[in-house]
């Protein structure tokens, strides 16, 4: 859902109605709003981004003399004179003006209890799309409505191409050892970006495509699963929504989520931004179609999940261990050889137990 997304962009963002903060590097924890109170004079030009967990919020205006009320597919619902207050339902959008001016916006989510993926959580990563970052270009338009690009022809994968279809990118290698049903997921960025906090950034509304192989200069070719909005699945429609964590933290709707059943072999996972962002753009941090945004390295915070012990992602160690520090003439005569390598085994067993959190 790109709608709302674009009203977005058009507008001068200055997030309110709900406090955030930052438990980790990358995850957002958040409050649920049923009340809010707006003053068209002391809030002229500001945009409240509340968040409901029964699905309705109550407004109340002051100082505002009128409202138009949209659904979030942007479809007109009700107008009239903002003389009291009104109910919403999460997901849609109200603006609220004093004389044709002093305009106030409200663009309402749902707040949901977090599903968990089949299997067994394998991996969680945060991994960053660096400053001078390497491109591709995503293709030609397909879908005229949102001027996006259907990556491999699945409408899944779509991406902005409107302004151009420069995407700055980072990719990872995996191998699968065992057949099963495997997901991805990226649950939060760094980042936050506008939907969470005030700090926009393209990272908040990422991309996640996984390939049998990557070709940047054939982006279409070998692609196996993609998608880059959570809040598009799951029946959610085009509800801005969130869902929270066992841990507590939000994973945002506009993050990517897609499950695929996979044999063993390599696969390469590709992290992009919906948006389109060339190299140039994200070194500026200003963008086509996108809010300005303070340049640097953003890093995005993804889950894999499936079969256990059944993964090995680029610069593990337990897939890539060290070499072994055996003297350069091979074995030895005594006991300390065996020794050692009793030892080096029982420690890789033990580093393999362990659930991984890698910063690349």
């Amino acid at each position: 859902m790109k709608t709302v997304r674009l009203i977005v962009a058009s507008l001068s963002l200055a997030v309110a109605g709900a406090a955030f903060s930052s438990s980790q590097v990358s995850a957002a924890t958040g409050t649920i709003t049923t009340e809010l109170t707006i003053d068209c004079i002391a809030d002229a030009d500001k945009d409240f981004r509340p968040w409901v967990l029964d699905g309705t919020i109550t407004v109340a205006f002051t100082n505002c003399d009128y409202y138009n009320l949209w659904s979030a597919d942007g479809e007109p619902l009700d107008d009239g004179p903002a003389t009291s207050q009104l109910t919403l339902n999460a997901g849609e959008y109200l603006m609220v003006w004093k004389d044709g001016e002093d305009m106030v916006r409200v663009f309402t989510g749902i707040v949901y209890e977090g599903r968990t993926p089949p299997g067994e959580l394998q991996y969680r990563q945060d991994v960053t799309i660096p400053l001078d970052a390497r491109t591709f270009d995503a293709g030609a338009v397909d879908d005229e409505d949102e001027g996006e690009h259907w990556l491999g022809g699945k409408k899944l994968c779509a991406l902005d191409v409107e302004e151009g279809g420069r995407h700055v990118y980072t990719t990872l290698n995996i191998t699968i050892d065992r057949p099963g049903r495997y997901t991805f997921r990226s649950i939060a960025t760094d980042p936050l970006g506008e939907y969470l906090g005030n700090d926009t950034n393209p990272i908040g509304d990422s991309f996640l495509a996984l390939y049998s192989s990557f070709d940047p200069t054939n982006p279409d070719e070998g692609v196996i699963g993609c998608n880059d909005d959570l809040n598009n699945l799951f029946d959610y429609d085009n509800v801005e929504m969130v869902e929270v964590l066992e841990d507590g933290t939000w994973m945002e709707g506009h993050q990517p989520y897609f499950s695929v059943q996979l044999e063993p072999g390599a696969y390469t996972l590709l992290m992009t931004t919906w948006r389109a962002v060339s190299k140039a753009e994200w070194n500026a941090g200003d963008a086509e179609n996108e809010l300005p945004w303070t340049p640097g390295p953003a890093t995005l915070t993804y889950e894999l999940w499936g079969p256990a012990e059944a993964i090995c992602v680029e610069n593990d160690p337990v897939c890539d261990p060290p070499e072994s520090t055996l003297p350069p003439t091979g074995s030895s005569s005594g006991p300390a050889a065996p020794i050692a390598l009793i030892a080096v085994m029982l420690g890789l067993v033990g580093v393999f137990a362990v659930k991984r959190r890698v910063t690349s």
